[in-house]
C-alpha cells in the first residue's frame, strides 16, 4: 500500500473512532446529567473515563499533516448534510438569496453596459464633447463660424470636428428607405479613431465644396442592403434624389452619432451662416497629457477672446464635457436610483435568510454545547456556521444566476429605445464576478450575527435544559426583533418611492395634452432635394390625393409632430419694437409649420380669429400662436392683427399677420409646460421634410404608400399610429415606474414572509409558555391580542423607520417625478397604512395558530 493509501485509510479509521467515543461519550454526559450531577461534574467525569475524541482526532491530524483547510472540506460536507437535514428551511432562504442576488445581477448588466462600459474607440476617455453655454448655463449647439475659430486656437484638443444629423430616403437597386445620416466634417473618424473595415474615410479632394458627393456605410446597412458584398465600393446610390457614391463601410457596432448609417462630408455644401446660427455639434480628442481641467481652461480662455471681438458671442461661454459622460449622463440618475433600490431588495432577503438562520441556530443549542463539551473551540464552531451560512449563498447564487439570464433577456427587450448601450446588455464575465461577489457578501451578512449568537451557547445552561429542542433566549428575540424592524423600514423606503414614481407616470400618462390623437396615423415624407423646385406642387398632390381617399376624414402636414421632438425656435421681432442691442435677449418662440385642416386632424379648437385657408399661400403671410404667445409678448393687448418675423425662419424674413389664437397644446412633451408657440403656414414656407397626419379608417396606409410612390419612387414612407408615438414620449418614465413597482413588491413579499417567519418561530419556542397561560384559564382570544400586540410594536416601530428613511432618501426621486412631491403626505400615509396592514396580516396566522393550542398539548411539547 503506497503512503498516500495509508493516510487515507488513517484518516478514516481516526474519523470512525472520533465517532465512535463521541457517541460513548454524549451518552456517558446524559447518564451523569440524569443521575444529579452537575453539567461541569457530568463533564468531567465522561472525558475521565473516555478522554477527549476531538483532542485524539486533532492530535492524530497534526501528526500526519492534517491542516486546517482539510478541516474546512469537512466542514463544508457537514455544512451539506445539515442543510438537507432541514429542506424547507434550506429551500425558502436559497429562493429568497436567489431573488435578491439575481435582480442585482440583472440589474448590474444594465448598469455596466450604459454607464460603466467604456466606449467602444481607441482611448476613449480622451474623446469629448464641446459645446456653447447660454447666459443661464444650458448647453447650446455650436455656431459654423466659432467652430472654424475654436479649431484654429485652442490648444488642448486635436481634430476637433463638427457633426450633425439629419433623416434623409436612400434609394437605388433596393426598396427606398429613410435612414439617419451624418454629416461630418474633416478629422471626424481619426478623432473617433475608428478606420473602414472597407475602402477609406474621405479623402480632401472629396470634401472640397462642390464635390460629387460621396458616402460611408455603416456595417448593417451594407449587410441588409448589400449582403455584405464586397463589390459594393463605387456603387451609386441616391441619397435624397442625389447620386452618392459609396467610397467605404464602417465596422460593425460604429453608428455614432445617433445611431448613425449612413456619412456624408460636410465641406461639399459651404455654411453661408452668421456666427448666430448655432446648428452643429462639435467632438475632439485631447491632446496627450491634456485633462478635462486643463481642455476646459484653455477653451474658456478662447471663449473669452471671442466674446470682446464679437457681439453674437458675448454671454456665451464653452463647456468641455467626456463624451461618456455626454452619452450616459441623462440616464445615470435614474439608474443609478434602480441600482440601488434592488440593492434594498437583497439587503431585505439577507434579513430574512438571517432571521432564518437564527432560528436554525436556535433549534441546534444543544448540538453547539455538546460540541462545545467534546473540545471544540468557540473559533471552530464560528467557521463552522460561517461555512454553512457561505455554502447556502452560493446555492442562493447560483440560483439567482439562473434567474439572472432570464431577467437581462427580458430587460433587454423592454428597455426604452431612448436609453443608450442596451445592445450591449448581457451576463459577462464582469457581470459573473459580480455575482460572486454578491453572493459571498450576502453569506458573510446574514451570516456572522447568528454565527456569533450560536457559537457563545452556555454550555451548562443549555446541556441542564436537557431537552430535544433549545429555548430561544432574549439575546435571539431581540435580534430577531431588530432584524424585522429594519426590513419593513426598508420595505417602506422601497414602497415610498415607488408608489411616488407610479403616481407620478399615471399623472404624466393622463396630463390633457390640448389635443386628441386617437385614431390618427402619421407618416413621415421627404422629397428628394434633387425635386426641390417640385416641393411645393408636390405636396399641395399629395394633400389632395389623400384626400381623396374613401373613408379619410381629415389630412394634413406638419413640420414636427407634437410632444415627439421639441422642433425648430428662433428669435423674431415684433411689428413697431425695436430689437435689442444683444441678439441673445431677442424674443423667442417655438415654430411649426402646419397645414390647413391640422388643428382640425388634432382637434385644436380656435378661440378667436381663424385658422389656415387653402388660398394662404397665394397671399400675405399669416400665423396662428397659442395663449402663452399671446399673454407673454402681447399682455393686457390683443394678439390678433399683430404682425411678427422670425429672423432665420426664411432666407429672406417677411413679416407675417398673426390671425388666429388656439389654446395651449403640450407640444414639447406632456410633462412639459407650454411654452411661446407660432404656427405658421406651410403652404407659404415649403419643407421637403414633413409629417402627414391622417384621420381615416386603418387601410389608409397601403392607398398612402400608392399615392407618394406614384409622385416620387425615390420616397420611403414610414407609419406610425399616433397614440404609439404619445406613448414612447414618456416610455421611459414608464419603464422606471414599472421596474421600481417590481423591486418593490418583491421586497414586500420577502418583509412579509420574514415577519411571518419570524412570528411563528417566535410562537413555536414560546409553547410551553403559552400552554400554561391557557391551563391557567387565560382566554384564546387573550393569547391571540398578546401576538398581535407584539407584532404591532415591531410594526408600528418599522414603518417610523421606514417613513424617516424615506424622507431622506426619496428626494433623490425629485428629478423624476411629475405632479408630486417627493415628500407627498398622501402618499407616505398610504403606504404606511398598506405595509402596516400586510405586517400585521403576516402576524396574524401565527397569532391564531398559538390561540387555538390545547394547554394539555402545549405543556407536554418539550
Amino acid at each position: 500500500m503506497n503512503p498516500l493509501s495509508r493516510l487515507f485509510q488513517r484518516r478514516r479509521l481516526d474519523r470512525e473512532l472520533a465517532a465512535e467515543m463521541r457517541e460513548h461519550l454524549e451518552e456517558n454526559i446524559q447518564r451523569n446529567l440524569d443521575a444529579g450531577q452537575s453539567p461541569a461534574d457530568a463533564r468531567a467525569n465522561a472525558h475521565r473515563q473516555f478522554g477527549n475524541p476531538m483532542l485524539h482526532v486533532e492530535t492524530s491530524r497534526e501528526a500526519w499533516g492534517w491542516t486546517t483547510i482539510e478541516q474546512s472540506f469537512q466542514d463544508f460536507g457537514f455544512a451539506l448534510r445539515m442543510l438537507r437535514k432541514t429542506p424547507v428551511l434550506t429551500a425558502a432562504a436559497v429562493l429568497a438569496l436567489a431573488l435578491g442576488i439575481g435582480a442585482n445581477t440583472a440589474m448590474f448588466s444594465v448598469v455596466k453596459a450604459v454607464l460603466l462600459a467604456s466606449l467602444p474607440y481607441p482611448d476613449p476617455g480622451q474623446l469629448v464633447q464641446v459645446w456653447e453655454t447660454r447666459k443661464d448655463g444650458g448647453l447650446a449647439s455650436v455656431s459654423g463660424l466659432n467652430f472654424r475659430d475654436w479649431r484654429d486656437q485652442n490648444r488642448s484638443l486635436r481634430y476637433l470636428s463638427s457633426f450633425g444629423t439629419d433623416i434623409e430616403p436612400l434609394s437605388g437597386d433596393f426598396q427606398p428607405q429613410r435612414v439617419r445620416i451624418g454629416v461630418v466634417s474633416k478629422d471626424f473618424f481619426t478623432a473617433m479613431g475608428v478606420a473602414p473595415i472597407r475602402g477609406h474615410t474621405f479623402l480632401p479632394d472629396e470634401q472640397k465644396p462642390g464635390a460629387a458627393p460621396t458616402i460611408i456605410l455603416g456595417y448593417d446597412l451594407w449587410h441588409s442592403l448589400f449582403a455584405s458584398s464586397e463589390q459594393v465600393l463605387g456603387k451609386t446610390v441616391r441619397i435624397s434624389g442625389n447620386a452618392a457614391t459609396i467610397v467605404g463601410v464602417m465596422p460593425l457596432g460604429f453608428d455614432f452619432p445617433q445611431r448613425s448609417q449612413v456619412w456624408l462630408p460636410s465641406e461639399i455644401t459651404p455654411d453661408t451662416s452668421t456666427r448666430s446660427a448655432h446648428n452643429y455639434k462639435v467632438i475632439g480628442r485631447m491632446n496627450p497629457g491634456a485633462t478635462l481641467n486643463t481642455a476646459q481652461a484653455d477653451m474658456n480662455t478662447v471663449g473669452a477672446r471671442l466674446a470682446r471681438e464679437y457681439a453674437d458671442d458675448r454671454d456665451r461661454g464653452i463647456r468641455v464635457v467626456s463624451l461618456h459622460d455626454q452619452i450616459a449622463g441623462p440616464v445615470k440618475p435614474a439608474l443609478m436610483i434602480l441600482l440601488g433600490a434592488v440593492g434594498f431588495v437583497l439587503l431585505i432577503a439577507c434579513v430574512n435568510v438571517a432571521n432564518l438562520q437564527i432560528a436554525r441556530a436556535s433549534g441546534r443549542g444543544r448540538e453547539m454545547a455538546m460540541r462545545t463539551a467534546l473540545g471544540a473551540g468557540r473559533g471552530r464552531l464560528f467557521r463552522q456556521l460561517i461555512i454553512e451560512n457561505v455554502v447556502l449563498s452560493t446555492l442562493g447564487g447560483l440560483t439567482g444566476l439562473a434567474l439572472a439570464w432570464w431577467g437581462t433577456a427580458v430587460l433587454r427587450a423592454s428597455i426604452p429605445a431612448s436609453i443608450p448601450r442596451v445592445e450591449n446588455i448581457r451576463v459577462d464575465e464582469w457581470v459573473l464576478a459580480f455575482t460572486a461577489g454578491v453572493s459571498l457578501l450576502a453569506g458573510l451578512l446574514f451570516g456572522i450575527f447568528p454565527a456569533l449568537t450560536a457559537s457563545r451557547a452556555d454550555v451548562n445552561d443549555t446541556l441542564k435544559e436537557g431537552t430535544a429542542k433549545s429555548t430561544f433566549g432574549p439575546r435571539q428575540r431581540l435580534l430577531g426583533q431588530v432584524l424585522v424592524i429594519g426590513e419593513i423600514g426598508i420595505a417602506m423606503v422601497l414602497l415610498i418611492g415607488a408608489a411616488l414614481l407610479v403616481e407620478s407616470f399615471w399623472k404624466l400618462a393622463h396630463v390633457n395634452p390640448g389635443f386628441v390623437f386617437s385614431g390618427l396615423l402619421t407618416a413621415e415624407i421627404s422629397w428628394p432635394s434633387a425635386q426641390e423646385d417640385r416641393v411645393p406642387v408636390l405636396s399641395r398632390q399629395l394633400l389632395s390625393d389623400v384626400r381623396a381617399i374613401p373613408g379619410v376624414e381629415f389630412a394634413a402636414t406638419t413640420s414636427v409632430l407634437p410632444v415627439q421632438s421639441q422642433g425648430p425656435d428662433g428669435g423674431f421681432q415684433i411689428e413697431g419694437r425695436p430689437l435689442p442691442s444683444n441678439v441673445h435677449d431677442y424674443p423667442w418662440a417655438w415654430y411649426r409649420l402646419v397645414s390647413t385642416d391640422y388643428f382640425q386632424a388634432l382637434r385644436i379648437p380656435l378661440e378667436r380669429g381663424r385658422l389656415f385657408q387653402e388660398n394662404d399661400d397665394r397671399g400675405p403671410q399669416v400665423a396662428v400662436v397659442n395663449e402663452a404667445f399671446a399673454k407673454h409678448f402681447f399682455p393686457g393687448r390683443d394678439a390678433l392683427g399683430q404682425r411678427i418675423r422670425f429672423l432665420g425662419f426664411d432666407r429672406k424674413p417677411q413679416y407675417m399677420e398673426i390671425v388666429g389664437l388656439v389654446p395651449d397644446v403640450r407640444s414639447l412633451g406632456l410633462g412639459l409646460a407650454p411654452e411661446p408657440e407660432v404656427f405658421a403656414d406651410i403652404g407659404q414656407h415649403p419643407r421637403a421634410y414633413f409629417t402627414l397626419v391622417v384621420k381615416g379608417p386603418e387601410s389608409t396606409a397601403a392607398r398612402i404608400r400608392s399615392v407618394v410612390a406614384a409622385l416620387s419612387r425615390d420616397v420611403p414612407v414610414t407609419f406610425h399610429p399616433m397614440d404609439q408615438l404619445v406613448a414612447q414620449s414618456i416610455e421611459r418614465q414608464r419603464f422606471q415606474a414599472a421596474l421600481l413597482a417590481l423591486f418593490a413588491a418583491l421586497a414586500l413579499v420577502l418583509a412579509s414572509v420574514g415577519i411571518y417567519g419570524v412570528q411563528s418561530y417566535m410562537v413555536d419556542r414560546r409553547t410551553n409558555e403559552l400552554g400554561i397561560r391557557l391551563a391557567l384559564g387565560a382566554r384564546p382570544r387573550t393569547v391571540l391580542w398578546m401576538i398581535l400586540r407584539e407584532g404591532g410594536r415591531l410594526i408600528v416601530t418599522g414603518v417610523a423607520v421606514g417613513v424617516a428613511g424615506a424622507l431622506a432618501l426619496t428626494r433623490t426621486l425629485s428629478s423624476l417625478l411629475y405632479g408630486v412631491t417627493a415628500s407627498d403626505p398622501a402618499t407616505f400615509l398610504v403606504i404606511s397604512a398598506l405595509l402596516g396592514a400586510v405586517a400585521l396580516l403576516a402576524c396574524f396566522a401565527p397569532a391564531r395558530r398559538a390561540a387555538a393550542k390545547d394547554p394539555v398539548i402545549a405543556l407536554r411539547y418539550e
